[in-house]
């Protein structure tokens, strides 16, 4: 006679998620950007799709200018919630579309990519996860955390000699294109230097310039700035920049 067959029950294991990416760190490039670095954790059960990146800024009122690498420094003015410029602005506590720039899709090893363009002098929050062709097997978020920098003032983009003066101690200089970046008290230094001369030296004079202090961050300044007590029939050599009381680190 036959022994009864031995009957064997095997249940199969459950999947395993991929681990969250490692070794993540966020740098700051300038005011206006962020490197995001990572190294991969085990794939366990995940097949690699792309690598989903997200960020959560709260007075960015137009995520999607970073999200899809539509937005430029330029226009940072009409995102930041509560400028002149950004009157319908909403405030919004959500996280950003993916960032294009950031999903990496041609390799798994790639751990690299840029954030731009970033609202200056704020807070921003940045989580990355690795996508699986099955979505319950995507890995857990790792979220980051940085505070942007405050944007120092920009240099004219023009600077052209107006005039001197009839007196003959007198230089005058008309500049474009200046911005404040996030010093809402910026003036504008005009330094000069005769000729053979060895230092520059701030020189006494005044601006007439087309907007008056306290500034919204990122304002334009243009204007015409003079200086006096020159030395007549001397040949001088003038420089222009913005200046910023509250922090040397923010001239321009």
């Amino acid at each position: 006679s036959r022994s009864p067959p031995l009957v064997l029950t095997i249940t199969s294991r459950f999947k395993t998620p991929a681990a969250p990416p490692v070794k993540t760190k966020l740098t700051d490039i300038n005011p206006f950007t962020l490197d995001l670095t990572w190294d991969p954790g085990f794939h366990y059960d995940c097949n690699f799709i792309s690598w989903e990146v997200q960020f959560l800024s709260l007075n960015d009122t137009n995520s999607s200018a970073v999200a899809f690498q539509t937005g430029t420094v330029a226009g940072i003015q009409e995102r930041i919630f509560g400028h002149s410029k950004n009157p319908d602005g909403e405030f919004s506590d959500d996280w950003s579309s993916p960032i294009e720039n950031c999903d990496t899709d041609f390799d798994r090893y790639f751990g690299w990519c840029r954030i731009e363009p970033l609202i200056s002098n704020s807070w921003i929050s940045v989580r990355i996860r690795e996508l699986c062709d099955n979505p319950v097997l995507h890995s857990p978020y790792v979220v980051l955390h940085k505070w942007k920098v405050e944007a120092p003032c920009k240099q004219a983009d023009k600077v052209d000699l107006v005039a001197a003066g009839d007196n003959g101690n007198e230089l005058s200089l008309q500049f474009w294109g200046s911005t404040v970046g996030d010093c809402n008290e910026a003036v504008p230094q005009m330094d000069t230097i005769p000729l053979g001369g060895r230092f520059w030296q701030t020189t006494p004079g005044s601006c007439v310039l087309n907007a008056h202090a306290p500034y919204e961050p990122h304002d334009l300044l243009e204007g015409v700035c003079t200086s006096t007590l020159l030395d007549p029939d001397t040949l001088y050599f003038s420089q222009l920049r913005l200046s910023c009381p509250a922090a040397e680190f923010m001239n321009g």
